[in-house]
């Protein structure tokens, strides 16, 4: 009995994994990356230094958007919002997918404590202690998460600061 043995090649073509670094740059607080289709996973490793003023990334919520040291959102919009600081940061496009599940979430300051949320005229939350909320801080921002699948909503604070509202979805 003769034994061959069959090489195999295996070649990723069609599909490879790929990790691509992006250049970034940087205008009022805002981060802008290019060099890649925005396709798989926007990538950024942002120093401590500079990243604790980020509220969003790549139209996501820092709460969503942060895995331990790195930033990782479904590529879509390559951007970081409320960047402080000239910072040495690295931004990469894998394109290898990200799945994530964004709730219902609104990102403001603590100068609000209490908050009202609307579906159009209907209100679902009525001046509600920020207290209740399940709720993450980074830097000066806090994001607030609320069970509210499927709905369009407004809050409402008693501050003045802005309040950036984020639907939920599954991405």
């Amino acid at each position: 009995m003769v034994l061959m043995r069959v090489g195999v090649s295996l070649t990723f073509k069609n599909n490879p994994h790929t990790i691509k670094k992006l250049k970034c740059s940087q205008k009022q607080r805002t981060l802008t990356c290019f060099g890649a289709d925005p396709v798989g996973t926007f990538v950024l490793e942002i120093p401590k230094a500079c990243s604790g003023s980020v509220y969003d990334v790549g139209g996501f919520p820092f709460s969503v958007a942060e895995h331990k040291d790195l930033f990782k959102v479904p590529a879509k919009n390559l951007y970081v919002k409320d960047v402080n600081g000239n910072c040495e940061v690295k931004a990469y496009i894998d394109s290898k997918p990200l799945k994530v599940h964004v709730p219902f979430t609104w990102v403001t300051t603590n100068q609000h404590t209490v908050f009202t949320i609307l579906d159009g005229n209907d209100v679902i939350v009525d001046k509600v202690s920020a207290l209740l909320f399940v709720s993450v801080v980074r830097g000066p921002w806090v994001a607030y998460t609320y069970d509210i699948p499927g709905v369009t909503a407004t809050v409402v604070g008693d501050g003045t600061d802005i309040i950036h509202v984020y639907d939920g979805v599954s991405v």
